[in-house]
């Protein structure tokens, strides 16, 4: 899931079911979403991730960077 404001993306939640992971198909569905917004003039998008999330090595081989930013947040 992803969502594009007119300036910038972000990518909400990228999930593949345990029992097919491995098999390029989080890769595809990444790269088919980074299409769409570039088709949309999408300059940059964002990604959030929790810092012990497994999967951030994922994001980075595939060329999400971290980037030097605070993330906020309030339950409500």
């Amino acid at each position: 899931m992803g969502g594009y404001d007119g300036r910038r993306a972000l990518v909400y939640h990228l999930a593949v079911c345990e029992k097919f992971r491995q098999q390029g198909i989080g890769k595809a569905l990444m790269e088919t979403l980074e299409e769409l917004l570039r088709e949309m003039g999408c300059l940059r998008s964002y990604l959030l991730i929790t810092k012990d999330n497994p999967a951030i090595e994922f994001y980075q081989k595939h060329g999400w960077q971290v980037l030097d930013l605070f993330a906020l947040g309030k339950d409500l």
